[in-house]
This record gives C-alpha cells, structure tokens and sequence, in this order.
C-alpha cells in the first residue's frame, strides 16, 4: 500500500522531534557532568537523587523529594533515615521499599498481625492481635492499591480506620472459617482460590486514611483446628503480593512484614494556588503539575524521562517510544513497525563483526533469540552540532520506515539511546551479491540466477519510484547494497544516501555522493538525483552480472578500468567475447546479448534516454521465463531490439565520460557499510 505524501511528512517531523530531543540530552548531560565533576559514588550521577546526596541505601533508590541527610530531602517529612541497607521513612520504624514519583506512591513493609493458641486454646507468643499504622500528612494509605486480609479457620478480625476526625469501620469485620473437614486445608488453599470466607477474606479500604487499628481473634481459641492452624492472621497488603491459593498456614506464620502501598503529595495545595508562590513550587524544568486530594505531585512531560522536582532532569529519550508508537498508526504499518531497543540488549546482542564501510560498521548478533544484523555508525556528530534527519543512519530510518516489499531488506529494530540510532536487521547468512561475483566460486551463481537476482533487484528498484509515493530514489544502487538470502532471492539493502522526492518534483539536488564505478555521470555534472540515476547504477549492476568483472579495477589498462565505459564500447561493437563471462554464458549466447542490450541502454549518458525502472524490470523477468523454459541451452528464437543508436558512454569521446569519483563505498573491494545480511518478513509489497 502506498503511504500518502503527508504521512511520511508527519513522520519525518517526529524524527526530527525526536532528535531534538536527542540534542537537548546530551547538552543537558554535558552541563550535569561539568556540574557534578563527573563522580561515580554513590550520588546522584543520574539526576534522581539532589546533587551531591546519597542515591541509594542499600539497593533501594532514594530520589528527591526524598532523601538521606541534612539538605539532601524537600522537607523533614521527606526524610530517609539509612541503617546499614534498611531505609526508613523518618525515624519511625516503617522500613521502605520503593519509591514512586510517577504516580506518588511509597511502599513499605508492615507487620503481619497474629493470634495463636496452644493445644488447650491459651493465647501463646507476644500479643501480635492488635497492630496498626499512624501517618501524617503527607502520606495516606492506598485504596486502590491495597486489599485487607484475615486468614484462618477460625478467625475474625476488625478494621478501623480514621481520616482526620472521621472513623471508618468495616462492621462486623472479616471473618474467615473452615466448616468443613479442616484437613483439607492443611497445605494450601488451592481449593478455595476465591478467599470467600472460607479459610480467608478480604475486602476493600477506605481512601486517604492517615490512621488505621487492626484486631484479630478467634471464637474457639482455634481449639477446633489446632492440629494445623493454630493462629489467625490480619494484614494489610499491596494487590498482587498475597495470593490465598499458593500460600500454606505454615507459610504464613514465618511471614512477618508484607508490603502496603502508601500515597504521598506535595503540600497541601493544588496546582494552582501552588504555581503562584515559584520559589516554594516544587515542579521543574519539562515537568507538569497534578493535582490530588489535598496536595499535588509533578511528573515529567510526555516524552521526557527524569526526576521532575530536580532542574535539568526531565530528558527527552522516551521519545523513541513515541516515535515508534506514531509509526504504528499509519496505514498498513501493522506488521512493520520497528521495534525500540535498548542500547543494552544492542551491547549485549552485538558479537562478531561482519562489514565495514563509509559510514559504519555492521555485526552479527542474537536479540530475542534470533540472528541479527546490527549497524552502527561509525562516527558520531560532535555535541557542539545536533544530529539532523539528513545524518545517514537517520535518513535511512526514515526511508525504510515507509517500504514494504519483497526484495528490500526489512528493518526490525532500532536504538535511540545513542547519539546517532543503532539499526537492527534480521540476518542473511549469504551476503553479498559482490561477494558471490567477485568473491566466492562464481560457478555457484548461474546466469540464470544472476538474471533472477537483476530482476528481482529491478522490481524493488520500480517498487521504490513508482509505488510510493513521494517516490525514493535509492542514490547507491551497487553488488555490495544487493543481498542474497538462502534461496538466492534478491534484498536491496543501505538506504542511507536515499532521498524522498517532493511531490512536485521529480529530481533532487545534492553533494555529490555514491561509490566510484556506479556514478550516474549526468549527476556528477548537475549535482542532481533522478530515478534514471539509479537506472544507471543498475546498468553497471547488470553488466558487472554478465561479465564477472568489477565496477571499478585498477590492475586494468586505463581504457578498460571503468567497467561501464568498456562495456557499453564492447557491446555496441559486438565483441561478445571480449567483453562477456564466456564460461557463465555458454549455451544462452542471445539471452545474455539482449541481457547486455538492456544494460548498454541503462548507461546512456542522458538520464532521459534511459529506460524506466519499470522497464527494465518487465525485461528482464522475460529473460528469467526464457531460462525456465530453455535450462539446458537451447534457446527460443528471440529477435533482440533495434539497434541502439542513442548517445553511450564510450560510444565517441569515452574518454570525457570516464568516471573517477571516489565514493564512501568501495566498488573494487567490496569493503562496504551495505554489507547487512537481512531476511525481510512477510510476503512482499
């Protein structure tokens, strides 16, 4: 499906945000690390932590408002007191466990409350049955993140709960038998998942309470069910951390503290009234403010990461996620969009390297269990100058984000953690059609693989300028930007000298760029990108196919360095011998005369006298039906086209349209960024 002109914009512009965004990171650490010096002990090297105060006690993150030690916190309620690696809120005996600033919570571990019985029904241990938990503001205790618990077979408990001056009570409390024969449920409670009333209940709280008594007793002292549960228990816990069906009587008595969510706020203002007093508002940087019950909390702008009540916290690297997320609503982009990794799982991921060229350097990994191809960019733009959407690897993010097609690699993943994104690509062991030309033993590639590999080349090259829209012209069509996948299919690869064309327009100006041997010479004049550019790159491609010669050979006498200019002299004087693979064409002389015809008119000097992608495709999918048909060599009767009598590269003054740029690519060594081994997924367009 072709994407509409707007909708590539529209994602073009994300990018660009995105990058933005990418800049003002690193700008932001660069100021962060001058300010801080660059230490790594313990502080707040990540900005979540006040700078120059503890970050952690124990494994537990301490960020700001909270923290360790005189100025480190936004206020004394904010205090954490640290002993050893158990951080305390306050100097009270609430151990903490997490803290939340997204949603303004903090988990604690509180006490399980019990009461057991001896054989004989007397009350044994220290008196556990009553508990509770005083706070003050800032903190009430979850509703909605909370469940109360009372468990046993012959157990009740109480629940009474205060919010400033108002009590709450649950009633009659929560009461939990077994009346049944109690031995089922000596081990676990797996048939009584629902916690019902049978050997355990539970029932929602209040919200914002600061005060809460719990009480637990027995009816019978646990007389009737001691063998097996002698003590009932009351607890408050955090939703998920308690579950009645994989939890034994035995189990339960060895456990002491279980975690309860608690919320917290900011004073005791909204937003509004907050936001008139800006020395005591708490809220920085890209941060917004949230109201709650009676007080309010801050939160980083969507698409920033960081502590929003710190200065230069607030990062903008989550919006790679949005990003991708974006992507994922265009049209038809279902099975498409890449997916976000992290520059973790890519180190991780990243073990052999496989390719190396102009731009960067490409390796052989294992993410998600699958071979990848992961290309990273060699050099990175200096933190004076921002990372644009015409860097490279970024541009062919873009490009690649919008083709679907059968015979173009597939981009699977990507990382914007890094000043420049890393691209992921699924791997494809054969590599390169440079590599089986030049390389490897040519007798493995046929001419009548060759020929299907040119075509299915050709068809992706027509899929790029005629079913998009705006069109792409690819600007490095070459063997080592062509893959071969195991069943010698063709995959157009490195798009990042591709350039999207302007709907009224139907070339583009640039530097000049591309690899020496396949350069359009009418570009190198006008500095100017058509569709026919890659026409005559795809020219050099075909006749590089037919006659097991590089682009570009230095060893050569001068007149037969260039490849196109040899060729195309070679082919208008029908000296078949001189020019073509005689091994690779022995039986199929026509076919690969017309096949070397197509070619010679793909290296027309003028860009307007070479035939269209689309063209150039139908024929040669003719030529692979006629293989087919004829495997063996003997060949239809086929009547080649007039002959070509237009202006050739090396027809009269060869000389004036040698070609002798030299590009980022390679084009006599094969030693080229293209060189991504990718296996696309789906069907094709």
């Amino acid at each position: 499906m072709a994407f509409q002109y707007g909708m590539l914009m529209q994602l073009s512009m994300l990018l660009v945000l995105l990058l933005a965004a990418t800049n003002a990171v690193a700008a932001a650490t660069t100021r962060t690390s001058a300010r801080e010096g660059g230490a790594d002990d313990g502080k707040a090297g990540g900005l979540m932590a006040k700078p120059n105060c503890i970050a952690k006690c124990g494994n537990i993150e301490i960020p700001y408002p909270f923290g360790i030690g005189q100025g480190c916190y936004f206020g004394p309620r904010f205090e954490i007191t640290c002993n050893g690696s158990n951080p305390r809120l306050m100097e009270t005996v609430m151990l903490v466990t997490n803290i939340s600033l997204e949603e303004g919570e903090l988990q604690i571990r509180q006490l399980v409350n019990r009461d057991c019985y001896d054989a004989l029904g007397n009350p044994i241990g220290e008196d556990q049955s009553r508990g509770g938990l005083s706070l003050i503001p800032p903190y009430t205790i979850s509703g909605v993140k909370n469940w109360f618990f009372a468990v046993g077979c012959d157990t009740y408990a109480l629940f009474v709960g205060r919010r400033g001056s108002q009590s709450y009570t649950t009633g009659t409390g929560c009461i939990s038998v077994c009346k049944n024969n109690p031995t089922q449920y000596e081990h676990s409670f797996d048939k009584n998942e629902s916690c019902s009333g049978i050997g355990c209940c539970k029932t929602n709280i209040p919200p914002l309470l600061n005060n809460l008594t719990l009480k637990v007793a027995s009816y019978n002292n646990h007389t009737e069910v001691h063998d097996f549960n002698p003590c009932g228990f009351a607890f408050i816990v955090k939703m998920g951390h308690f579950k009645f069906s994989e939890t034994s009587f035995q189990d339960l008595k060895k456990t002491y503290r279980l975690p309860l969510v608690l919320d917290w706020q900011i004073g005791e203002e909204s937003c509004q009234n907050a936001r008139q007093n800006k020395e005591t508002f708490a809220c920085k940087g890209n941060s917004t403010c949230h109201d709650k019950p009676s007080g309010y909390i801050c939160r980083c702008k969507d698409g920033y990461q960081g502590n929003p009540y710190l200065e230069d916290s607030c990062r903008g690297t989550s919006l790679s996620l949005f990003v991708l997320l974006e992507l994922a609503r265009i049209p038809g982009s279902e099975k498409r969009t890449p997916r976000n990794f992290t520059e973790e799982e890519v180190k991780e991921a990243t073990k052999e390297k496989v390719g190396e060229g102009g731009y960067g350097i490409v390796y052989k990994g294992l993410l998600d269990k699958k071979p990848v191809a992961i290309k990273k960019s060699k050099f990175s733009p200096p933190i004076t100058r921002p990372v644009t959407a015409t860097e490279p690897f970024v541009n062919e993010l873009i490009v690649l984000s919008q083709i679907n097609h059968k015979n173009v690699v597939r981009l699977v993943g990507c990382c914007f953690e890094t000043r420049t994104p890393i691209l992921v690509y699924e791997f494809i062991a054969l590599g390169t059609l440079y590599d089986h030309i030049h390389r490897r033993n040519k007798k493995g590639l046929s001419l009548a693989k060759r020929l299907k590999i040119a075509a299915e080349a050709a068809d992706a090259l027509t899929y790029l300028h005629d079913s998009i829209s705006p069109p792409i012209i690819h600007g490095d069509v070459k063997t080592t930007n062509i893959l071969v996948d195991e069943n010698y299919t063709a995959k157009v690869s490195d798009f990042g000298a591709s350039r999207l064309v302007p709907e009224d327009e139907n070339q583009i100006s640039t530097l000049v760029q591309g690899t020496q041997g396949y350069l359009d010479p009418q570009y190198l004049q006008s500095n100017t990108f058509t569709d026919k550019s890659d026409v005559y790159s795809f020219g050099v491609v075909l006749a590089e196919l037919l006659t097991s010669r590089k682009a570009v050979s230095l060893e050569k006498p001068e007149e037969e360095r260039n490849l196109a200019n040899a060729f195309v002299f070679k082919v208008e004087s029908s000296l078949w011998d001189e020019i073509l693979d005689q091994e690779l064409v022995e039986g199929h002389l026509k076919t690969a005369e017309l096949a070397a015809d197509l070619a010679k008119r793909c290296l027309r000097v003028k860009g307007e006298e070479r035939p269209p992608m689309k063209e150039v495709a139908a024929e040669l999918q003719g030529l692979v039906r006629t293989m087919e048909q004829h495997p063996s060599g003997g060949e239809a009767n086929i009547s080649p086209p007039p002959k070509d009598t237009g202006n050739l590269v090396g027809s009269s003054a060869s000389s004036a349209s040698l070609v002798d740029i030299r590009g980022d690519g390679d084009g006599g060594d094969g030693a080229d960024s293209s060189i991504i081994q990718i296996t696309p997924l789906g069907d094709g367009r």
